[in-house]
């Protein structure tokens, strides 16, 4: 691994003179201009592979030129092409984003600048979160819907991280919490919302606060007879002496009919994607038979019992040929890497590159851990396939490539002996590689990696 400073006292001097020049403009999302021009005049050399020195040469018109430019397009949903000084082409995509040498930029509301989308909090918290909360604050001062409260941001593991946006158990309801994705804003990122798409956010939840208002007691019946069936459920399924319990029952507009009652979703204290006990959700579609009892089932029971049958081994859980070459070259190491692991769901680490950080995530997937990669379009890991955009090989090499081992046929960041079980190749996506990927035992405290017994 490498890493390229060249840049960074030409880019302090660009930063400081930006400030200067552009001392009162702001970009669409109200943060100050100067250090998004300077964050996209740097990627562009960077981009272009330019002399540090190109950045002392932009004029004061050039900067302010890049800035409209930048602003407008960041305030656009269509997508506007924005031609930088040294002839990077930057497209925008979705309000408060855009790229930049295949690289995806957003806003943050909290943080002036142009930040990757993989170094950004996914979460809902900052000024956004603020102002959303004055609006429901201020919007329902008169109506009876403002006993449910505010919501307050969680941040659940089931396959896929989910960020929701969770207002206090209302009893007049039954103890229901009303909560939605705090991803609906439109942005990449909560916190690359617009003022518009908060305020648009926040109506929506009024609106579910009102309905669940209106139809509280309708609701409270409904999660009485809820939280009955998982209790018999969870009795039948696991008996007396369990640790797993009902932990809550949530009502979430429905975004398709949002006229309807809301529906509900379980959450349960259970085997979570670690196999330690933690909080899993379960939707209940309208039409469910609950006479025939709730829980967590079947997928419950099977993480118990590996849960056993891996403790009884040293371990406790399992790490994939992907996520061990990794974690292996993070900055921290790999002990450190693990030891985060042993008890969040993810941890996210960042490695220093000469053309750009390298983002990963390593995350549990039941009992298994994994790593999402994202490298400034160059390179790309997620489900067992490992993507090469830039890559293009004619098509009798590109078969030739199944059966061999990833690290024999590829110059990457790490080193992964998994052997490549499928060749795509697209103008798109360029070259993909699926490998047959291999697990290891692991215990997570101790840091420690083994292979299986034979």
């Amino acid at each position: 691994m490498i890493v390229d400073d060249q840049y960074q006292y030409a880019e302090a001097a660009l930063l400081s003179r930006s400030r200067a020049v552009l001392a009162h403009f702001r970009m669409v999302n109200g943060t100050t201009a100067a250090e998004a021009v300077t964050a996209a005049l740097l990627a562009d050399a960077k981009a272009k592979k330019a002399a540090a020195n190109a950045l002392a040469q932009h004029s004061d018109d050039v900067l302010r030129h890049i800035y409209f430019e930048l602003d407008y397009a960041l305030g656009s949903k269509g997508s506007v092409e924005v031609t930088l000084p040294l002839g990077t082409v930057a497209k925008s995509a979705d309000f408060g984003s855009i790229e930049i040498a295949r690289q995806l930029y957003v806003l943050d509301a909290g943080r002036a600048g142009l930040h990757h989308l993989e170094s950004t909090r996914r979460d809902a918290h900052g000024p956004n979160l603020e102002r959303l909360h004055d609006r429901i604050a201020r919007k329902t001062k008169r109506l009876a819907c403002r006993r449910i409260g505010l919501p307050a941001a969680i941040t659940l593991y089931e396959e896929d991280e989910k960020q929701l946006l969770r207002f206090p158990p209302f009893a007049p309801a039954g103890g229901v919490t009303l909560q939605c994705s705090a991803s609906r804003t439109g942005a990449d990122r909560f916190c690359a919302a617009s003022g518009a798409q908060i305020d648009a956010m926040a109506d929506q939840l009024i609106e579910g606060m009102r309905i669940l208002w209106t139809h509280r007691e309708e609701i409270a019946r409904s999660s009485a007879a809820i939280r009955c069936a998982a209790e018999a459920g969870i009795l039948k399924d696991f008996g007396e002496k369990t640790d797993v319990a009902l932990a809550g029952i949530a009502v979430e507009r429905d975004p398709i009919f949002p006229d309807r009652l809301p529906f509900f979703e379980l959450e349960f204290v259970a085997p979570d994607e670690s196999l330690r006990m933690g909080r899993v959700s379960q939707c209940l579609p309208r039409h469910t038979d609950i006479a025939q009892g709730l829980s967590p089932g079947l997928m419950a029971e099977d993480r118990l019992a590996r849960r056993q049958e891996l403790l009884a081994k040293g371990a406790d859980g399992e790490i994939d040929d992907l996520a061990l070459a990794v974690a292996r070259i993070a900055p921290d190491g790999i002990a450190a890497v693990l030891k985060s692991l042993s008890t969040e769901q993810q941890t996210r680490v960042v490695i220093p590159m000469r053309d750009g950080p390298l983002y990963a995530s390593l995350f549990w997937c039941d009992g298994v851990i994994k790593v999402d990669v994202g490298h400034a379009g160059r390179l790309y890991v997620y489900a067992n396939t490992v993507e090469l955009p830039e890559a293009r090989l004619p098509d009798t090499v590109a078969a030739a490539l199944v059966g061999k081992r990833l690290d024999a046929v590829a110059e990457l960041p790490f080193c992964c002996p998994s052997p490549i079980a499928e060749v795509r190749q697209s103008n798109v996506n360029g070259l993909q590689l699926k490998l047959d990927v291999g697990r290891w035992l692991v215990d997570t405290r101790g840091g420690t990696v083994w292979q299986h017994a034979a």
